[in-house]
């Protein structure tokens, strides 16, 4: 027997875990081409809807919308390609929300205030504050719903996809030192 035959061999190596950097890598390719959101770590003013306005209780503000923020979910490109541009939706109510975002993913986002009715138009969303009583009408007919909380924090789908892949890896290299007997 030589030498060769009893030197260890290194495992097979496993690249499973790399379609997880591929999986990050669409998903803000995507996002930065897709939404209005900055590349680098930012935090601005979206809307999280809460739902329909339910009839009877708004009336239509025609022009008097105190509030216009641009709407970063979709850049004004895509969303007419994708015809979600919001024009001719009915008024919603929303509350607006600080969003934080890294290379356009969405990561984190706080409530700024209270329940607000919207309406949506190619540039963004325009707004108009509820008076307490009309809070308290729509309180009384089931409140507005939840706070959509997922729809500001779905990025850290690619953090836990950059983790799994990081650990992975560690976990390969810690058996082939084993193997190889490298400790």
């Amino acid at each position: 027997m030589t030498t060769a035959e009893h030197e260890p061999r290194e495992p097979v190596r496993q690249v499973w875990h790399f379609a997880l950097l591929a999986l990050v890598g669409f998903m803000v390719i995507a996002c930065l081409a897709l939404s209005g959101r900055a590349p680098l770590l930012t935090s601005f003013n979206n809307v999280a809807p809460a739902g329909p306005v339910p009839a009877g209780i708004v009336p239509d503000y025609g022009d008097d919308w105190s509030v216009i923020i641009h709407r970063s979910d979709w850049n004004a490109r895509a969303a007419t390609l994708l015809g979600r541009t919001g024009e001719g939706n009915p008024l919603r109510m929303g509350w607006v929300v600080r969003e934080w975002s890294f290379l356009g993913l969405p990561l984190f986002a706080t409530r700024q205030g209270d329940l607000a009715v919207f309406k949506e138009d190619s540039y963004g969303y325009r707004l108009a504050g509820l008076t307490e009583d009309q809070r308290a009408a729509i309180e009384r007919r089931g409140g507005p719903g939840w706070f959509p909380f997922w729809r500001h924090c779905w990025g850290w789908i690619a953090v836990a996809a950059v983790a799994v892949f990081a650990w992975a890896e560690l976990r390969w290299q810690a058996r082939r030192r084993a193997v190889l007997g490298i400790m």
